[in-house]
């Protein structure tokens, strides 16, 4: 059926050919969830190009059972560390470990972050919080602030962050723009919505994408948002959601093609590969890119670049308004 639905719809992008032969012995990259999905086909690709990469996961014997294959001079340039984004503690101790052995690096890919999950909420301090929004974007936004001396010493570095279309979609397969519910991020006060929630946390890593955007000239730090396509095989999605859901994912591909399309993991790292390598990607710092085959709100199937349909992630004072309650967040998350 995965075969069926890749010729119907649009072939994904791939980055220039030139890339695939490039030296990146010297460089250096930090790389969240990249033990596996898309996360592993990236590291994997700047790993055999000679490049230094620092990787994480939750379960790290999994995550070095997926390296095994490589070659050893390969795995040789991959550290792999625990980082649980949800917890500000292990956030704060995995960027020690990075600044601690790289005072500068060439850029930084929040990559990890979870979706759709069954179990959404914990309690901390008699307080209920949203797993999606502080994992996906609170523990991405504390992270990125905590590795940027690391970045602003390499002029030239690049910021990724992994949005999706669902920054654009909240309901997934109906037309629903995301939005962020400022008075109830964390859905308190309503019925708790995994694709809303979802699309939440994904619309916020766009707008802290735009933020930094703001915040650097593209010679110093030059940031993208992205959204890699739905992967087929272990993605975020494969490991967060249940098994029926899990069953149905093809099929409804087929049915739903306009919003879904399973491509592979190395197709998925292809746009995060585009916007890091890329000299042509310098020229659209700040802006969207999309893998192809995934129609957002306005029709459009992605691209390299291509404008976000959902005007609040153009919205300057939203951005303004995330970060100031990003800092509270982490604030309190730490207390």
């Amino acid at each position: 059926m995965e075969d069926l639905v890749r010729r119907i719809m649009p072939r994904s992008l791939r980055i220039d050919p030139s890339l695939r032969n490039i030296d990146l012995s010297g460089k250096r990259y930090v790389i969240t969830g990249g033990s596996s999905g898309s996360g592993q086909a990236t590291v994997e690709f700047l790993a055999k190009q000679g490049a230094e990469v620092i990787t994480t996961g939750r379960d790290l014997a999994r995550g070095r059972q997926n390296f095994e294959s490589l070659p050893l001079a390969v795995q040789g340039r991959i550290t792999l560390l625990h980082l649980d984004l949800e917890n500000m503690e292990s956030v704060e101790k995995f960027a020690a470990e990075v600044n601690k052995k790289w005072q500068s690096f060439d850029a930084l890919v929040n990559n990890a972050g979870g979706a759709l999950t069954k179990n959404g909420t914990f309690e901390l301090n008699g307080k209920t919080y949203d797993k999606q929004f502080v994992g996906n974007h609170i523990g991405v936004f504390h992270l990125s602030n905590l590795l940027l001396p690391g970045l602003e010493a390499n002029d030239g570095a690049r910021l990724i962050n992994v949005s999706s279309v669902m920054h654009d979609q909240a309901k997934g397969l109906q037309s629903t723009q995301a939005q962020i519910h400022w008075d109830d991020i964390h859905a308190r006060k309503r019925k708790f919505d995994g694709f809303d929630q979802y699309a939440q946390s994904k619309l916020a890593n766009l707008l802290h994408a735009k933020s930094l955007a703001r915040k650097y000239d593209k010679d110093n730090i030059a940031v993208f948002p992205v959204h890699p396509g739905t992967i087929s095989k272990g993605s975020r999605f494969g490991r967060s959601m249940g098994p029926l859901m899990r069953a149905m994912m093809v099929p409804l591909s087929i049915l739903m093609g306009p919003i879904m399309r399973p491509i592979t993991k190395e197709d998925g790292a292809q746009t995060t590969l585009h916007c890091l390598l890329s000299e042509e990607a310098l020229n659209h710092h700040g802006v969207y890119h999309a893998q192809t085959g995934l129609k957002h709100s306005d029709g459009v199937r992605g691209g390299w670049p291509y404008r976000s349909a959902n005007p609040l992630s153009h919205d300057e004072a939203a951005q303004d308004q995330l970060w100031s309650l990003s800092e509270e967040l982490v604030a309190e998350l730490k207390a």
